[in-house]
């Protein structure tokens, strides 16, 4: 069986964005304050996870080795008053231990409940396997120290961390019980079944992968609980992180008043279940004892509700006995497929003395009580992959405010092993299927089948869920997988409630999702919204206090939300909104989360936020279609001229025509994905405000791009072209368009109609191909005015070499793909009028937006100026792009020598508007510097001036993203010097204040803070 991955390293990378320097004599910081005390009506699992969480509690994935550091527990669970003994090997020379609880605390997932300090690290020899059973069992280990349990520790599964001095860590889990108590709901964690896949030593039920010389055969009948859980699983937590950890974060989160237990606790019955109303078994419940099977079956029917939000549940009966040492429930005995065979290692001893306890499938002989008389459902087997849940019966009361209709596909909550309904005359009367899943079985034969969620009535009235699937957790909170569903929350939350029947009028929350993943996002652009939905799933209304985004990287991430606050409420079943976006101060790994401050349990309530925030360095996509054969219908002119890219030379074809290349002898790894970008012929230099575009001569209108994979060589094929890209009406001069030719030899744009702006029905375009396998960050579209967009044409009719070219010049290899247009002045709002519409059709990253010019020289409305350009921006951000803006140019006239300052200085507010924003060329400064580059009319430049500003671009783009430099961080000090008035000698004056910002594109390593020069001791400093 594939081992399961059992915990999510939460860990994160945390940059330093900025510093705040403080200069004064003297200066004093404090804080105080309290969390508001617990209501009486508080349920202890309310009032333990309303303290703060400790996020280092997981701060580790433990190495492999099985005796780096490891250790076990004398017992797997305790109750209050009673203790525990630790066991440790390790190879360091000392170690600590730190007892954590698991639970939600605001997200955090553990809290630090004691330190027991340092020990001597002792190596403690891994046993030998017994020669007849397999088992390896640890008992011969000297003792490391005694846990004695406090009474005031709340019910839950704990952690003992264990850290060597030289850095290995791991787990001991044990679970603190409340013997005696009445909570309503049981949540039981399956350690038999974790115990039973534990290869620690080298054996388990399942593999032997120790000595073979003592012990030969496949796999252990017998395994020890005094053993540490192989640190491959959950760090030595077993399997505890996979499905039932998510299940203890979302139900504390939600408030419910729970009690723990192992499953040997249900076998030994020590915490009765009839004093409790509902009994949980979650996740991978494989192994069950008789002891467990009866006192569930007894529980159930004394009208004790039970739910198994779990899969492949009570498939293998084991026994339980005692260790060497009389201690009992220590070993677990599964002989299994060995149970009724008279070769070693089996036969079960039981096997022809008391067939009810032979360790076999409970469904089979000798044992033959399927498992589904008690469940409803049974194992069938396991998937390869993730499977949607499809709901059945949709108007059972648990769907009830779900919103999932007949049908609905629930995503990923299938798996990884499924039960089903099983029609072998013990399904219990009355069963109601809920679920009708469809999945592949992988391994037992299955092949297509179906998972089934259940429910029946026991004739005690107790009620008996079913979900058919390991996974449902995944559904309830994103800790080990991103499945978490709203529906599947609600469904949860209805069952509690009814099955725990008697639960206290109070609100709740819950999320959905519970975390949000916004993965790779450029460092100081904004990504596209994602949204959190918080529900009242409890029956009172519900009282929100607070939204607010906390945490490491709280500046990078911004919150709306639709939530009332207080007085105004949430009624019981009522919803809102919170969206966030993600906006990267720094690279690597920025976490923060949404923090919602309510009357409900469990507050505190968060929403985990991550996101990472990737370099501002674009990636080569250099033109595949140079020098490659191209082929014609109706050519006048040649096609591309040789398809070099230099522009000089444009296809002309009368309509319908179309230009095709033949890229076979493309690497194929070069023909996946690409960007096919066509450019038009200007054939001035004006521009057209209507089509945002420059005047085009015949442009394209209607075409598509198609694709062929017919061999490369000879003339182009006539047929079998397959249609990749439709495009109709189309404005624009110019068009990029990512495609994938994977499996193709052929490209060609077929035009069936142009603008006839030339009076007659001819195309003119000049065709690329780019490699765009590796991304298409360094495509980039440049909007502007007039004598942008005359410096920026792709036809280089102001100077040698276009923009591609100068780049490719000076990074030889490398050839961006870029677009240009012309967007108008502040009178007609192109830019805000058009811009969505580029942006939308638009695959690449850079958008340079250069305006200004025309405006200044007429001296117009700054205002309105200013406000275009807000709207252009924050059009370019909400696209997930960088908006790239220079000042406009310096020239002559009048008018752009009074009035150009005041349209600079706009371009100066919009840059600490929006620190997104990155700075273009400095034109101002550069013409300025360079004044014999502008023309005899003051205003325009000369053709140098021209292919000057096209270069200043080229070198910015070099320069920040295309020079292939890397990241660097940057220092800017606000203000950069400090001017104190007199003070009368001895005195303190008041403290002023300069703010250090990293204005770098990556994290800043600030190494030391001090003061220097002449008299440093007069002045003192805190940061």
């Amino acid at each position: 069986m594939t081992r399961m991955p059992t915990r999510r390293n939460m860990s994160a990378a945390r940059d330093l964005g900025l510093v705040v320097v403080l200069v004064a004599a003297s200066l004093l910081f404090g804080a105080t304050g309290s969390r508001p005390a617990a209501a009486a009506t508080q349920n202890a699992i309310q009032i333990e996870n309303a303290k703060p969480g400790t996020s280092s509690w997981n701060d580790f994935s433990a190495i492999a080795t099985q005796d780096a550091i490891n250790g076990y527990g004398s017992k797997i669970s305790v109750n209050h008053g009673d203790s525990i003994d630790l066991y440790v090997t390790t190879t360091a020379a000392n170690f600590t231990i730190d007892i954590f609880r698991t639970g939600w605390y605001g997200g955090v997932g553990a809290r630090l409940v004691a330190s027991l300090g340092s020990f001597t690290g002792v190596h403690q020899a891994i046993p030998a396997p017994d020669a007849v059973t397999g088992m390896v069992a640890a008992t011969s280990w000297t003792k490391t120290t005694t846990l004695a349990i406090p009474s005031d520790w709340v019910t839950g599964v704990y952690l003992a961390k264990l850290t060597a001095s030289n850095g290995n860590k791991s787990f001991i889990l044990f679970v603190v019980r409340n013997d005696g108590g009445t909570e309503p709901i049981m949540f039981q964690t399956s350690v038999t079944t974790a115990q039973a896949y534990n290869v620690w030593g080298g054996t388990s039920l399942y593999t032997n992968e120790g000595n073979k010389a003592v012990y030969p055969y496949a796999a252990a009948t017998k395994v020890s609980f005094d053993r540490p859980f192989d640190p491959r699983d959950g760090d030595g937590a077993g399997q505890y992180f996979a499905f039932e950890y998510p299940f203890v974060r979302w139900a504390e989160s939600q408030g419910y008043d729970l009690t723990y237990i192992t499953n040997i606790d249900t076998h030994t019955n020590v915490n009765p279940l009839t004093n409790h109303r509902l009994f949980m078994s979650i996740g991978h419940d494989e192994y069950w004892s008789r002891g467990m099977r009866d006192n569930v079956s007894n529980a159930i029917a004394h009208g004790v509700n039970a739910a198994f939000f779990s899969a492949n549940s009570m498939y293998w009966q084991i026994r339980l006995e005692s260790n060497s040492a009389g201690t009992a429930n220590r070993v677990e005995v599964g002989y299994k497929d060995s149970s009724q065979f008279n070769t070693p290692p089996g036969p079960d001893p039981m096997y022809g003395v008391n067939n009810a306890i032979v360790t076999s499938r409970w469904r089979d002989a000798p044992v033959s009580q399927p498992e589904n008389a008690v469940i409803g459902v049974m194992y069938q087997d396991q998937v390869q992959r993730n499977y949607d849940y499809v709901v059945q019966n949709a108007g059972n009361w648990i769907y009830a405010g779900t919103g999932f209709a007949e049908g609905t596909h629930v995503p990923g909550i299938v798996g990884y092993e499924y039960d089903k309904v099983w029609s072998n005359g013990f399904s219990p009367p009355g069963l109601t299927v809920l679920s009708n899943s469809p999945v592949v079985g992988c391994c037992e034969g299955s092949g297509n089948s179906f998972s089934n969620s259940t429910l029946y009535t026991a004739p005690s009235g107790a009620q008996v869920f079913a979900s058919g699937t390991i996974q449902w957790s995944w559904g309830l909170d994103g800790f080990t997988a991103n499945f978490v569903n709203a529906g599947i929350q609600k469904t949860t939350a209805n069952i509690l409630a009814a099955f725990s029947a008697g639960t206290t009028t109070a609100p709740a929350v819950s999320l959905a999702p519970t975390g949000l993943v916004f993965g790779s996002q450029l460092v100081g652009t904004t990504s596209g919204t994602q949204s959190v939905t918080l529900t009242n799933s409890g029956n009172a209304p519900l009282t929100i206090s607070s939204v607010a985004v906390t945490g490491a990287n709280a500046g990078d991430y911004t919150q709306t939300n639709t939530c009332p606050l207080t007085p105004s409420t949430v009624a019981a079943g009522g919803t809102c909104q919170i969206a966030v976006k993600f906006t990267p101060g720094a690279t690597g790994t920025r976490t923060a989360s949404v923090t919602i401050g309510d009357d409900a349990g469990g507050s505190p309530h968060g929403v985990t936020l991550s996101g990472t925030g990737s370099p501002r360095s674009a990636t080569a996509m250099p033109l595949i279609s140079r020098g490659v054969p191209a082929f014609a219908s109706s050519q006048i002119y040649p096609a591309s001229n040789a398809n070099d890219g230099d522009y000089s030379s444009y296809w002309n074809g009368s309509i319908p025509s179309s230009l095709s290349y033949d890229l076979s002898s493309v690497s194929v790894a070069q023909r996946g994905k690409v960007i096919v970008a066509w450019y038009n012929d200007p054939q001035t230099s004006s521009y057209d405000h209507g089509i945002v575009g420059d005047l085009a001569y015949n442009i394209p209108r209607d075409y598509t791009i198609q694709a062929n994979a017919a061999p490369g060589g000879g003339a182009a094929p006539a047929s079998s072209w397959v249609t990749l890209v439709t495009v109709t009406g189309n404005g624009y001069h110019s068009r990029e368009h990512p495609v994938d030719l994977t499996g193709y030899n052929w490209i060609r744009i077929s035009v069936t109609a142009s603008d006839g702006s030339s009076g007659n029905t001819n195309a003119v375009l000049n065709l690329d191909v780019h490699d765009a396998s590796l991304g298409v960050g360094d495509s980039s579209i440049f909007f502007g005015d007039s004598i942008a967009m005359d410096a920026l044409h792709h036809e280089p009719i102001n100077g040698t070499g276009n923009y591609s070219q100068l780049v490719s010049a000076a990074r030889p290899g490398f050839y961006p793909a870029y677009e240009d247009g012309g967007t108008g002045g502040i009178g007609s709002l192109d830019g805000a009028t058009h811009i969505g519409a580029w942006l939308n059709a638009f695959p690449g990253r850079y958008v340079g937006i250069a305006l200004g010019t025309n405006d200044a020289n007429g001296c117009g409305d700054t205002t309105a100026f200013y406000n275009n350009y807000v709207a252009m921006v924050q059009a370019v951000l909400g696209a997930g792009k960088v908006p790239i803006v220079p000042t406009i140019p310096w020239a002559r006239t009048a008018n752009i020598q009074s009035c150009g300052p005041a349209f600079n200085a706009k371009i100066q507010a919009l840059y600490t508007a929006f620190p997104q924003v990155d700075r273009g060329p400095d034109l101002w400064a550069y013409y300025q510097a360079n004044q014999s580059l502008i023309s005899s009319d003051d205003l325009h430049p000369t053709t140098a001036g021209y292919a000057a500003y096209r270069q200043q671009w080229v070198n910015t783009m070099l320069a920040t993203y295309y020079g292939g430099g890397g990241p660097a961080p940057a220092v800017t000090l606000t203000p950069a010097s400090l001017a104190f008035a007199s003070q009368v000698v001895g005195s303190t004056g008041t403290s002023q204040t300069s703010t250090l910002k990293n204005t770098g594109t990556a994290s800043l390593t600030i190494t030391s803070v001090g003061l220097t020069g002449a008299n440093p001791g007069d002045f003192t400093q805190a940061n």
